[in-house]
């Protein structure tokens, strides 16, 4: 990259709004960054598709990306990522930052014989590359899947009865006193963290969005743009609706790391 790409577009995709919490720290670490997003609701949710069709969904999105010519690509789903980030890099001749769960700090911090819980999509918890991350590490993981979650949070909204009730339930197989850490592993979650936070009575979460913002700033180095800063969102659902949920979540304040 020069001069000339410094101040082209980043490209971002998930399945919805998840992905939106990753660009949320984004615009705190790289202000000046010009954005475009894409909330794939067409094809949403990706948690309960087989590898092969996240696969392709991941790749039509990218080329709708690239036919805007960014400069960088960010998989802003951990589903997305464990399924199309390999492909997407040799496909690819720009940066791809993928999303993975913060297992890795999780299990650092964890306390001697206490588990690290990861809430996650059913389909990120059957891929391979998933599961060979959790064996690069000796802490006691208790995976916990979230079927649904995702799109409950974009209908109902994270402070609505419903999501209260379905953390409720999902969160009483958690042993407080056996765990350490609880890993937040899809984008979408970031967005009832205050609420996992407060039904856990106060348990370390991990969020990989986090992480993944500083990947980005730092796979981009010296290539950093110098412009006011923009952000685009596109549904991929071209309607009312889905484009005041982008811009609703876009601005929501979630929790500082």
């Amino acid at each position: 990259m020069n001069s000339n790409t410094n101040n082209l577009p980043i490209g971002i995709f998930d399945s919805g709004v998840g992905g939106l919490s990753v660009l949320n720290h984004a615009l705190k670490i790289l202000p000046n960054e010009n954005y475009i997003y894409i909330g794939d609701f067409a094809n949403a949710p990706y948690g309960n598709k087989k590898q092969n069709e996240i696969l392709d969904i991941s790749l039509q999105n990218a080329d709708m990306l690239i036919s805007m010519n960014i400069k960088a690509l960010l998989i802003a789903c951990n589903t997305a990522t464990s399924a199309a980030a390999h492909v997407l890099r040799d496909y690819l001749d720009i940066p791809v930052v993928g999303l993975e769960p913060a297992i890795k700090p999780a299990s650092q911090f964890a306390q001697k014989d206490k588990s690290v819980v990861v809430l996650a999509t059913p389909q990120t918890l059957r891929l391979d590359k998933f599961n060979n991350l959790l064996k690069q590490f000796d802490s006691d993981v208790v995976s916990i899947a979230c079927p649904g979650l995702s799109r409950l949070i974009e209908t109902a909204g994270p402070k609505s009865t419903a999501i209260n009730e379905y953390l409720s339930e999902i969160l009483s197989c958690v042993n407080k006193d056996n765990t350490s850490s609880i890993v937040l592993g899809c984008t979408h979650f970031s967005f009832v963290a205050e609420e996992i936070k407060n039904m856990t009575e106060g348990i370390q979460l991990f969020d990989g969005r986090f992480g993944t913002a500083r990947q980005l700033k730092r796979i981009l180095k010296d290539n950093l743009s110098d412009s006011e800063g923009s952000i685009k969102l596109i549904s991929t659902l071209e309607d009312e609706y889905h484009n005041e949920l982008l811009n609703r979540f876009i601005n929501y304040q979630l929790l500082e790391e």
